[in-house]
């Protein structure tokens, strides 16, 4: 044991960690989560990306803005780095996660400019730090070198720690500086949780559960939660491919998702006190993903950025058919219909050419472009139906896990529907009438 990192984190306790009863709320319309893994060596982070992965599909924090970091190691940096890509992918969208492990340098720059116009903003950084603190104390130096203030800074960035190997494992003039520059929150170590030992820092739930009822039900076809489901999964292949050693309670089939603790106490999670509790609220559930939706109906959407109607347009691509909010009134190829696809998910099918509407990566890598031009339904062409507090409905597409778009950035006159957002605003936004 280090006793040095543990005499600095008990020095800088008392102007780091927060009082419990002074402290700030996860705001979704402005704030971002920040989630850090090391991935090394044990294969917990892999359960811990899963289990994150099946809260943000919940409905409770469908439209929570996200972030992820893998390879946020120390000075265990040496051993065996479990690559989980696909799964980040699965959980976080692709292309809103870096690889600190294989890019360390162009991770800080990703990270720092992600979070630089959350905090410029007026809204705070929560970080998930379920990894050492070497590349937060990279990405906060950058960010004060880039003219984000010391204050900015100290009061919006709020770094959540459970874990003492983490702390050990956090060189030491990194964990000084994470510690003194920003609110360093500590909780009770998740790994022996719960706790109630230690009065000074808040509890925590206990994640790490032997019992392997868990992993069969939420592997289990009959399993109504698919997005869960598609997660563990995941998370499965990857431990049985890439890990070797034995390491309980994941070997013997049970689960280790214990760096969730500090997700349960960003989000202020109320009950989930054990594994079995976090199974039910977010993994074997009925999620409520698509409540509302009007399964064999025929709808028009109403884009909230400019008032007018999405068309499955030919003019504009007479192969495809691409969706863009453009028309004034409602006539065949403003049309769908919604159609179950099976797992909480529904699908669009285009009056106009009776087509599926797929996010389509082909027609555009960066943007998955909109476009009523599939035959069947695959994972493309599935989508969340998300009812918005204002009577609006947003569309998450399960193909990159991002929001639908009516982007007048790309063309203000004829905005593309594109599966390019993390998070909901106006643009996100449509209003539904039944035809």
């Amino acid at each position: 044991m280090n006793h040095k990192k543990y005499l600095i984190a008990a020095l800088c306790l008392s102007i780091a960690v927060p009082s419990v009863m002074a402290r700030a709320t996860f705001n979704k319309t402005k704030d971002i989560l920040l989630a850090q893994f090391d991935s090394t060596p044990d294969p917990d982070d892999i359960h811990a990306q899963a289990a994150l992965g099946s809260m943000l599909v919940h409905q409770n924090f469908q439209d929570v803005e996200c972030y992820a970091v893998q390879g946020a190691v120390g000075e265990q940096g040496y051993w065996k780095f479990i690559d989980s890509d696909s799964l980040f992918d699965l959980a976080f969208g692709s292309g809103n996660w870096t690889d600190a492990k294989n890019d360390w340098n162009g991770s800080v720059t990703r990270i720092k400019n992600r979070i630089k116009p959350i905090l410029l903003n007026g809204g705070k950084v929560w970080v998930q730090e379920a990894g050492q603190s070497d590349i937060t104390a990279d990405w906060l130096r950058a960010l004060a070198n880039d003219g984000v203030s010391a204050s900015v800074i100290k009061n919006n960035v709020i770094i959540v720690q459970h874990s003492d190997y983490n702390i050990d494992k956090t060189h030491d003039d990194d964990l000084a500086y994470v510690q003194q520059n920003a609110t360093w929150v500590r909780l009770d170590d998740g790994n022996d949780a719960p706790q109630y030992g230690e009065p000074q820092w808040p509890d925590t739930p206990g994640y790490r559960d032997g019992d392997t009822s868990l992993m069969i039900d939420a592997l289990d076809a009959s399993n109504p939660n698919a997005q869960a489901r598609a997660l563990w999964a995941e998370a499965k292949r990857i431990i049985d491919d890439k890990v070797t050693d034995s390491w309980p309670p994941i070997s013997q089939g049970g689960v280790d998702f214990s760096d969730c603790v500090e997700n349960w106490w960003i989000f202020e999670v109320n009950g989930a006190w054990n594994a079995s509790e976090f199974w039910n609220m977010f993994v074997v559930n009925d999620t409520g993903n698509n409540s509302g939706a009007p399964i064999g109906s025929t709808i028009a959407l109403k884009a909230k950025v400019n008032g007018k109607y999405v068309c499955a347009d030919k003019y504009l691509d007479a192969t495809n058919w691409n969706l863009a909010a453009n028309r004034t009134a409602v006539g065949a190829w403003e049309k769908f219909v919604v159609v179950d696809a099976g797992g909480g998910l529904i699908a669009l099918k285009a009056n106009a050419n009776n087509k599926y509407v797929c996010a389509d990566k082909y027609l555009d890598a960066a943007n998955w472009k909109l476009a009523a031009n599939r035959t069947a339904i695959g994972a493309w062409e599935k989508f969340t139906w998300i009812a918005n507090s204002d009577g609006t409905v947003s569309l998450k597409a399960n193909g990159n896990s991002k929001y639908v778009c009516a982007d007048a950035a790309l063309n203000g006159t004829v905005p593309p529907l594109v599966a390019n957002r993390t998070a909901i605003g106006a643009w996100e936004k449509f209003t539904v009438e039944t035809q």
